[in-house]
């Protein structure tokens, strides 16, 4: 069946809730505490949320100073550099490299300014204190994600496989089934993906 997760409020979804959600769709077996950690899952969440590629747009003030050489950009910046100026002529004419707008000619700016930067950024990572600020598909993608590594764990490992089947005894499901279903839950990670808001366009500074 397909995830079905309650909208986000406005503080995101967290990440207990995520957590339990992913040990529901594993089962009592493979869900079970005693087979997968918190700390597992959360891994496999946050290696999601750097998966999906999927961007959040952000708005941050910026300034520059005479004979400064480069504007660097807020810590979370991906992509998309946009500036609107808010004071001085313009925003100094560069290459956007290593977290920076980095000006094209030597000795710094002429003079002073400031703009409003427009970018997209990473995600913040998730944890007990963060809950996750995606879109509503975006944290279905998350669990269908990491019940995708759970079940590929198993069905890569025979120690793992060996440790599962333990647990489950008469229930255990085969190596082949396993990787079936954990294929299933990347198609369904891939599908919700798919389905995100279409972000904002935008283009790099001097296009």
């Amino acid at each position: 069946m397909p995830i079905i997760l309650p909208p986000p409020s406005s503080g995101g979804v967290g990440l207990l809730l995520l957590r339990d959600y992913v040990r529901d769709e594993l089962g009592p077996d493979l869900g079970s505490p005693d087979f997968i950690s918190d700390q597992d899952i959360d891994r496999y969440l946050n290696d999601g949320l750097q998966r999906i590629q999927y961007y959040r747009e952000r708005v941050a003030d910026v300034t520059w100073a005479v004979n400064d050489e480069s504007i660097p950009f807020p810590e979370d910046y991906i992509c998309d550099a946009t500036f609107v100026v808010d004071s001085g002529k313009s925003v100094p004419t560069g290459r956007i490299w290593a977290n920076a707008l980095h000006f094209d000619y030597s000795g710094g700016a002429t003079s002073a300014g400031s703009a409003r930067l427009f970018y997209c950024a990473s995600w913040p990572v998730l944890s007990d204190e963060q809950g996750s600020l995606l879109p509503g598909s975006g944290n279905v993608a998350l669990v269908a994600f990491a019940c995708y590594r759970a079940f590929k764990r198993i069905a890569s490992s025979r120690a793992e496989y060996r440790r599962y089947s333990t647990i489950s005894q008469a229930n255990a499901v085969s190596i082949d089934d396993l990787a079936q279903i954990s294929d299933v839950y990347f198609g369904e990670f891939q599908e919700a993906v798919n389905s995100l808001p279409v972000s904002s366009s935008s283009t790099f500074f001097g296009e």
